[in-house]
């Protein structure tokens, strides 16, 4: 059970570095929510610091606990500062239970349910993460200096580590199962994110109700899918969940924030209460209701510790900040100018100076189509005059015009003040794509846009019944109307992902990753081409020369080359040198979903001697002679 104290004081030592820094207007909740993630984030560089004397394993893990918990006690010790008490209002607490019994049944289902299931688009992503948290904890990236791609045999991790990483610390040095590393620290990352969008939204608005709605919105909206929904073929179809694929060969732009992005995508997760505070001690700030030091350095602190949690979120945060810096500056007072430039200075140095060497290595690696001019529309709409209107509309509907047109109606200054960044940060994401593809957008608008345009929405419909005399039926039914229009789909949605279930490996898969976990050495490599789940990457944390086409593409890395690269490798697959070479000591015979198998089984004069057979695929050891 040390995995569970491992996890306690993570949280320990994040609740005292906020406590220390933290401005006097943050209450319990806020500590919350920013110690989570934070004490996550700071645990994970202190075992990773550790991992460059010496692998990661139990007995170093009692010494970084140790460590850990009298950094602790020393933060304790300093903190005299007192924190506002928030009385817990019962209409967030109802909401707050339901959304966590929620979260509870989708980590339940999504999270290595009976060791081996997920379901909705976790079951894509899932495969990915377990191979990196197999590779810290035991397989290739436990020993080396230089951490490298699981699933692209050769090409330097550049990737945001910290929520595989922490996990990995939770296997190795606290014996925790695959399961429990990932589900535990999601639902206490969930707790974390309730807490700072409700802090945020009431920072927007003070209207009962509004925050609660609009935590509700964050959660649910979606776009049009409900359309698809009384097709046949499109309801019954499993691979249709009527947020991003509505139908066979049609699908849109956005995802879901939950079963989309917070659970598949572990960096949003991680990522998203950092983004949410950071956010709200930036509008402090711009309104000058924010004088101490030290909260201006905690917000260029949790600023500069997004890029290997989730580079778009430092992306979006930034582009937030800059926005928001520029839009209340006050130009025409010039005495008001140095007390400003140095708030804002203090604040982007300490986020520069901490972000660059995190941002060096993530750019480290060769990449393709990272960063490049392209509206983010042309990847779906053929029409590329109205391309724009038509994927917005199918993404997120009726939400995407009131978030765009309607909300401005009820807004005072300070709302305003609030929203015009994030529509900023909006509009230029709508032209710019930072990762291959267009989907990978919405994790930016998410961090910056989205959470504000919920809130938004939330007081035009709240505002909407107010002012409508003694709520009159026919108002009541437009905005009830308006509100079943963008969650119908995402409610369909988590009702698929309840649903069904699906093996990521059976038990002889999964079987076969722990004999290559229990008998092969840590480097050694695997020749293996597209098989998703690969237990011997997945499981076992080995390196395979190349996995699922688009964690791939995605991460801008050459696929057809190495396709390529791997059919001449099995046409001469008897030379020995020229594996070795590469240290590929093993190859999986397995055919794909069309019969086709790029590594047919040898013969028996081959060198390839067969060591692990489970029918649906077999394992081969390279003999040198």
């Amino acid at each position: 059970m040390l995995w569970a104290y491992i996890v306690v004081e993570s949280i320990w030592l994040g609740y005292e570095f906020i406590r220390l820094l933290a401005p006097f207007s943050w209450d319990q909740f806020n500590l919350i929510a920013g110690g989570i993630p934070l004490g996550f984030t700071f645990s994970t560089w202190i075992f990773f610091a550790i991992r460059y004397f010496h692998s990661l394993n139990k007995f170093i893990g009692v010494i970084g606990s140790i460590l850990i918990t009298a950094t602790c006690v020393f933060l304790h010790k300093m903190n005299k500062r007192r924190y506002r008490i928030r009385p817990i209002k019962t209409e967030f607490a109802i909401l707050f239970t339901f959304m966590m019994i929620f979260f509870y049944i989708f980590t339940d289902k999504a999270m290595l349910k009976n060791g081996r299931e997920s379901c909705g688009t976790i079951f894509s992503d899932l495969p990915v993460h377990l191979s990196l948290i197999s590779s810290f904890a035991y397989g290739s990236n436990n020993v080396n200096f230089k951490m490298v791609t699981p699933f692209y045999l050769g090409a330097n991790l550049c990737y945001p580590i910290v929520p595989d990483f922490f996990s990995a610390i939770l296997v190795a040095c606290g014996g925790a199962s695959l399961r429990i590393s990932i589900a535990v620290p999601t639902l206490l990352l969930m707790i974390a994110l309730l807490f700072a969008l409700h802090y945020l939204f009431i920072q927007y608005t003070n209207i009962r109700y509004a925050p609660e709605l609009g935590i509700i919105i964050f959660v649910f909206a979606g776009g049009v899918g409900w359309k698809w929904f009384f097709l046949k073929e499109c309801r019954d179809n499993v691979n249709s969940n009527l947020s991003h694929n509505f139908c066979p060969d049609k699908e849109t732009f956005w995802i879901n924030s939950v079963a989309h992005f917070l659970f598949p995508q572990r960096s949003g997760a991680f990522s998203m209460p950092i983004c949410l505070l950071v956010i709200s001690l930036l509008i402090q700030i711009s309104k000058s209701a924010l004088k101490d030091l030290n909260s201006i350095i905690l917000a260029g602190i949790m600023m500069g510790s997004l890029p290997m949690i989730s580079a778009h979120s430092f992306i979006a945060v930034g582009l937030y900040a800059l926005s928001i810096c520029c839009f209340t500056f006050p130009w025409k007072n010039f005495s008001c100018w140095k007390f400003y430039i140095i708030r804002w200075g203090i604040f982007g140095s300490i986020a520069i100076a901490i972000a660059i060497p995190q941002t060096i290595w993530l750019l480290s690696g060769h990449r393709q189509n990272f960063f490049k001019v392209d509206p983010i529309w042309n990847e779906t709409e053929k029409n590329r005059i109205f391309g724009y209107f038509s994927m917005w509309w199918e993404s997120l509907g009726t939400f995407h015009f009131l978030a765009i047109v309607n909300v401005w109606i009820f807004m005072n200054q300070s709302q305003k003040m609030m929203y015009i960044p994030s529509i900023i940060v909006y509009v230029i994401s709508n032209f710019i794509r930072y990762q291959p593809g267009a989907m990978d957008n919405t994790k930016v608008y998410l961090a910056a846009w989205y959470p504000i345009a919920c809130i938004a929405v939330a007081l035009y419909l709240i505002q909407i019944l107010k002012y409508s005399r003694k709520l009159n039926p026919l108002i009541v039914l437009i905005v009830v109307s308006l509100f079943i229009s963008f969650t119908f789909s995402s409610f369909v949605c988590f009702y698929k992902n309840f649903a069904y279930c699906f093996p990521i490996f059976d038990q002889s898969e999964l079987e076969m990753g722990l004999w290559v976990m229990e008998n092969t050495r840590s480097d050694s490599n695997i020749f293996s081409d597209g098989w998703h789940s690969c237990p011997p990457m997945s499981i076992a944390g080995r390196i395979i020369t190349m996995g699922y086409g688009g964690w791939v593409w995605s991460h801008g890395l050459d696929y057809n080359t190495r396709y390529e690269w791997e059919k001449e490798m099995v046409k001469d697959r008897e030379n020995y040198m020229k594996f070795e070479r590469n240290k590929i000591r093993y190859a999986i015979s397995k055919p794909d979903d069309r019969g086709y198998n790029m590594f047919p089984k040898p013969d028996k004069y081959s060198r390839w001697i067969p060591v692990v057979d489970i029918g649906s695929a077999q394992l081969y050891r390279l003999l040198k002679y």
